[in-house]
């Protein structure tokens, strides 16, 4: 018979959650008033370039991330000359990652995660933040519901944390599946401009 092996002495690792904070889509913060109805499910699917970045019609685009598991996802609305609480808003979410065919040619394969529908709270952002509205007499208030539908992002689906019509910051928490990218499109409804914020983990 023969004798068991003996044991092995394995380097010990430290094991945590990534350590990064939120982070608007755009330096300085580039708020979204965009009317641009919202693009097709399948619009990213396969594209030879990476989806153009244009906050006008409310695309943010976000490419080129470090490795990372998931991905959280938070708005601001803002109103000109009235109070956004309880207006509403509505985006749309892909995940992003290159076609590895061939080395040479740029090619996106782009996931239709799921829709969203935001309400805004009465909770102001902190005075003179550099996340403000800029233009003078805009109310900058935090998105305080978020209901996912159609999900279809890795199981088992989105979730919302932080927040519940309460009024709070609400985050919306998704498994990044191995993307390094994303691409969000807002369409302001009734709240008058949105700013997303993002981070990965």
């Amino acid at each position: 018979m023969s004798s068991l092996p003996k044991p092995l002495n394995l380097e010990r690792v430290g094991v945590g959650t990534k350590q990064t904070g939120f982070r608007p889509l755009g330096t300085p913060a580039v708020w979204t008033a965009s009317s641009t109805a919202l693009a097709a499910a399948g619009a990213y699917a396969h594209q030879r370039t990476v989806p153009t970045h244009d906050p006008t019609t409310g695309l943010y685009v976000v490419t080129g991330l470090p490795c990372a598991n998931m991905l959280s996802l938070c708005f601001a609305g803002a109103r000109d000359g009235g109070d956004p609480d309880n207006q509403d808003a509505t985006g749309r979410l892909w995940l992003l990652g290159p076609a590895q065919n061939n080395p040479t040619q740029e090619e996106v394969l782009g996931e239709f995660q799921f829709d969203l529908a935001l309400t805004c709270g009465s909770k102001a952002l902190a005075t003179s933040s550099v996340l403000l509205h800029p233009t003078s007499g805009w109310q900058s208030k935090w998105i305080d519901t978020i209901t996912v539908t159609n999900d279809r992002s890795l199981y088992p689906g989105a979730r919302v944390t932080g927040s519940n019509a309460d009024n709070a910051r609400a985050v919306v928490n998704l498994d990044f599946s191995g993307h390094n990218g994303f691409a969000i499109q807002l369409l302001k409804g009734t709240i008058g401009a949105l700013l997303p914020l993002y981070r990965t983990f």
